[in-house]
């Protein structure tokens, strides 16, 4: 017969249940028939329970009462009216133990991209019903639904039940460390991790460039490392292709045959019923290694642009690559206006550059009165990379043949003390000076833009090598002092 499980957030009312669980794992303890670790009246104890229980990161499996021998759960009054009982609980959330931060993680990430499971505990009368893997897979799908593609947990080195059983789901151990754990001395804390990030994740951590990371950061003030993969410039554009090319064909599929995307909330509902359900319902993971389902098809791409913001540095600028190589102009607009309030460094705001915008026919841009309609509303946000951008669109498309005064004059009007504006609006007018010279020059000689901006402006058009000597020459004689 099936052993039909469930999964659930705990409440006051397991109390006793979860402490009753506790006590039959030290009596196992204490019998010899399992290696915990564990030792009574220290950990794990009624007031762990109660703990998780206020910080509601307390979860149970449950179990039909008819499904299990009876007599095993003969002292236990724990099964509800529907003749359920608990057999299983354990604490999921993002707090690490202290001494993961000695640990050289394989999978490096922000504390909000890892989660963890503490203290999984499977009552001895129901082992070897496979509740203990059902229960991991279960946090497994649980994570990927909270967007944490790191999985991290821990476990005595002399547990090697455990061990094995984390190996087996594609767990990797990523350290030992001597500790003190929940007041027991002497303990060796196996550290243990898996990645759990989607397919599109997952090729992103393959091409993971650490030394790239470093130099990178150091070119983005404010910009956490932890956040940062590392993933050079050009294999993220080469990706990009290759995941439009992808989705269109659909040449790949959901590799767990059920049509939904692993990890999805259809996906995560199959783990409340049968165990097999559960064995079937590996959340992100694909294969004994622990790597993600190799699903790169439309709905993984929609599932990436619908999650905004990313938190990695690199997933923002793919979702950049991406919505540039988008060829339909009114999605196009559309996924700009989305990504834009979650644009926090010049990096990302410079790569977006849809090539639907700049199409021509006849040498002039086809959506010109389009474009210039979003650049309007862009030049008047309140966010300094949405104005970057706005000013950038109006750098790259029209300076040209679709250059008109007005558009320089509505540069020169932007007032704004943001370090990364202001550089915009020099590079800008830099530019200008090289293809448009005549009409760019008055804004100099008129002082209209204030003196850092102005004294950048000439900088960067005396950089240039498309402006000539001559004009080199008289331009350092505009400088302004501070």
């Amino acid at each position: 017969m099936k052993n039909k499980l469930l999964f659930r957030k705990a409440s006051y009312k397991d109390l006793d249940a979860i402490d009753r669980i506790y006590e039959r794992s030290h009596d196992a303890e204490a019998a010899g028939l399992t290696t915990t670790g564990w030792l009574r009246g220290v950990y794990p104890v009624r007031a762990v329970a109660e703990a998780a229980l206020g910080r509601d990161d307390m979860y149970v499996c449950e179990i039909a009462a008819d499904g299990i021998a009876r007599e095993a759960f003969a002292d236990c009054d724990g099964a509800d009216e529907s003749g359920r009982v608990i057999v299983a609980t354990g604490v999921i959330n993002q707090i690490q133990v202290d001494v993961y931060e000695l640990c050289n993680w394989v999978y490096k990430g922000p504390d909000d991209d890892v989660s963890v499971l503490h203290t999984l505990a499977v009552d001895p009368a129901a082992r070897g019903m496979g509740i203990g893997p059902a229960f991991v897979r279960f946090w497994e799908n649980l994570a990927a639904e909270e967007g944490c593609s790191i999985l991290r947990i821990d476990t005595n080195a002399r547990n090697k039940k455990a061990r094995r059983m984390y190996e087996k789901l594609g767990y990797i151990e990523s350290g030992i460390v001597p500790t003190v754990f929940n007041g027991i001395p002497g303990v060796d804390l196996v550290l243990m991790e898996k990645f759990n990030g989607t397919a599109i994740q997952k090729r992103l951590r393959e091409m993971q460039d650490e030394k790239y990371a470093d130099f990178q950061m150091a070119l983005i003030p404010g910009k956490e490392r932890e956040r940062t993969i590392g993933v050079r410039t050009p294999q993220l554009r080469a990706f990009a292709k290759e995941l439009l090319k992808e989705a269109k064909s659909d040449s790949k599929v959901v590799n767990n045959g059920s049509g939904k995307f692993p990890g999805s909330s259809e996906a995560v509902k199959g783990c409340s019923g049968s165990s097999e359900a559960v064995k079937g319902c590996s959340g992100r993971s694909g294969d004994a290694e622990g790597a993600p389902g190799s699903v790169l098809n439309r709905t993984e791409l929609d599932r990436f642009l619908g999650t905004l913001p990313h938190k990695y540095f690199d997933e923002m600028q793919l979702h950049a690559f991406l919505i540039s190589e988008t060829k339909d102009l009114g999605e196009c607009f559309k996924e700009v206006e989305a990504f834009l309030p979650y644009v926090d460094n010049w990096a990302t705001c410079d790569q977006l550059s849809p090539k639907i915008f700049g199409k021509k026919k006849n040498g002039r841009l086809v959506y010109a009165a389009e474009l210039l309609g979003h650049i309007d509303r862009w030049l008047e946000s309140d966010e300094t990379y949405t104005v970057r951008f706005g000013i950038g669109m109006l750098l790259q498309h029209f300076l040209d043949a679709d250059f008109d005064p007005a558009y320089m004059d509505r540069v020169a009007e932007i007032r704004s003390e943001e370090y990364y504006i202001k550089m915009m609006i020099a590079w800008y007018f830099a530019t200008a000076l090289a293809k448009q010279y005549d009409a760019a020059l008055p804004v100099l000689l008129e002082s209209r833009l204030d003196v850092w901006t102005h004294n950048k402006t000439i900088q960067k058009a005396v950089e240039s090598r498309r402006i000539t000597d001559d004009q080199k020459a008289y331009l350092k004689t505009l400088k302004r002092k501070a």
